[in-house]
């Protein structure tokens, strides 16, 4: 099995890593970078962050083509989220969800209007999703 990465790959690779260097906020990484510290400044980097991935056409990268994505495949995903840690870019867990499942879910599942409405601003972190797990439902309690 050859596992070397293809010219293409490594072009792959090379665009994200330069992208990222050339995007990520002034002094990231050094101690010089003030970052944010409140629940609200956090917040609002985090959604900052992902509307400049997505400008720059690095949101939803396994998205296909027509729902605003890249429509790259596992080996892109995977050299990108290599990079990615690589720069210890930002960490926008929260916005994660959205990107991860809910976007996704609507995909596959979603009607036309809901995909044309919500997917763009799924991408572009004006959306957020979340998840919840419900409770079992107890058994009916029997008289004796």
């Amino acid at each position: 099995m050859d596992l070397k990465l293809t010219s293409e790959e490594e072009g792959f690779r090379g665009s994200v890593r330069s992208w990222l260097a050339a995007h990520l906020p002034a002094g990231w990484g050094t101690p010089a970078y003030q970052a944010p510290e409140t629940p609200a400044e956090q917040w609002h980097f985090a959604r900052w962050w992902q509307r400049t991935l997505h400008d720059g056409g690095w949101a939803g990268i396994t998205w296909p083509t027509q729902y605003g994505g890249r429509g790259a495949g596992i080996i892109e995903q995977l050299l990108y989220n290599e990079e990615y840690a690589r720069l210890r870019a930002p960490d926008i867990l929260s916005l994660k969800i959205g990107l991860n499942l809910v976007g996704p879910t609507v995909m596959a599942c979603g009607t036309a209007a809901q995909k044309t409405r919500l997917l763009p601003r799924i991408l572009r972190g004006d959306d957020i999703g979340a998840r919840a797990f419900p409770s079992p439902t107890p058994a009916p309690i029997s008289p004796r």
